[in-house]
């Protein structure tokens, strides 16, 4: 998981919710302008990375997640900051139920305490990563419980998901000679930053822990 740095809304949203009377509706939202604005914001501001499992995203590709569901909290239905793009979760590509992952396997779920949210500056601390592309929990007793149940919730261990990060993990791998810390360090650069485009790498948080972890001992 990436931390996410949320911008202001568009403005154009801003607007388009002080013309609704008496209040704005998700099903006036749909198919407005103003949604797809608002949904290509959320991907720009990620890098077009999924906000959970850190897939590669665009809008045809993602849709709009709340943190906090709406059903649950409906008065932060449409308060952008409660608002992310999260990737289609396996449900447009014939996976099982089971293999659903991120924002459609997480649906009406969310707990203040067992939730890690992206949008927590520390998120990043609380996972890692394996060669295999398993993720799990860090050893911090503290953060253990919220990152064990958030990685169940969401289903970050998917194989589908799992697949993904080992094929991501072992191209970098594959051209890193032991003891190569220059160019591990040029990768490990390269993979914290955004592109040209604006994108992060798909599945750069992974790839970076395992940098960090076996080719750039402190």
């Amino acid at each position: 998981m990436k931390h996410i740095a949320k911008n202001r809304e568009p403005a154009d949203f801003t607007e388009w919710k002080r013309s609704q009377e008496p209040e704005p509706s998700w099903t006036s939202f749909e198919g407005t302008p103003e949604k797809r604005a608002v949904h290509q914001s959320l991907v720009d501001e990620q890098g077009c990375i999924c906000c959970y499992c850190g897939a590669r995203v665009e809008r045809a590709t993602s849709h709009i997640e709340h943190i906090k569901p709406r059903s649950l909290y409906p008065s932060l239905e449409f308060d952008y900051q409660n608002m992310l793009a999260s990737c289609e979760g396996g449900t447009l590509d014939g996976l099982r139920r089971g293999e659903t992952h991120c924002g459609h396997r997480k649906r009406y779920w969310y707990d203040e305490h067992l939730f890690v949210s992206p949008l927590d500056a520390s998120c990043e601390t609380y996972f890692r990563y394996l060669a295999s592309g398993e993720i799990s929990s860090t050893d911090d007793s503290g953060a253990r419980p919220a990152t064990e149940e958030t990685i169940k919730r969401l289903g970050l261990n998917s194989a589908s998901l799992q697949a993904a990060r080992k094929n991501a993990i072992d191209a970098i791998v594959s051209v890193l000679a032991p003891g190569d810390h220059a160019r591990a360090t040029r990768l490990l650069h390269g993979f914290s930053q955004r592109d040209a485009g604006g994108r992060f790498a798909p599945f750069c948080m992974a790839i970076i822990y395992i940098l960090q972890q076996f080719y750039l001992p402190e």
